[in-house]
């Protein structure tokens, strides 16, 4: 099963999180962030609403690789790094892929 991790390999998931999800996330890795959580003040953002936490965000992402790959092969992840091209809104199809 190891030989199907070669360079190239890609896996992915589609997401969809509701706006109590992403506060719930957000709150859980300590993101206190108003933007994340208090819909009202949210509202008056360039955003027009809450939107999810970079930090709870790269947690999911981060989660995917254990939980993906261990069904593989054992695994330990040492590094890894994040961009956020643009915000996820609640209810939002988001697909994401390694």
């Amino acid at each position: 099963m190891v030989d199907k991790l070669k360079l190239g390999y890609s896996f992915e998931e589609k997401k969809i999180f509701s706006e109590s999800e992403l506060q719930e996330l957000a709150l859980s890795c300590g993101d206190i962030n108003f933007i994340h959580h208090d819909t009202n003040k949210a509202k008056d953002s360039r955003f027009g609403g809450i939107i999810a936490s970079g930090s709870s965000i790269s947690a999911v992402f981060s989660a995917m690789i254990p939980t993906h790959i261990s069904k593989i092969t054992s695994m330990l992840g040492l590094e890894m790094s994040f961009k956020f091209p643009a915000p996820i809104l609640p209810n939002m199809e988001t697909l994401i892929k390694w």
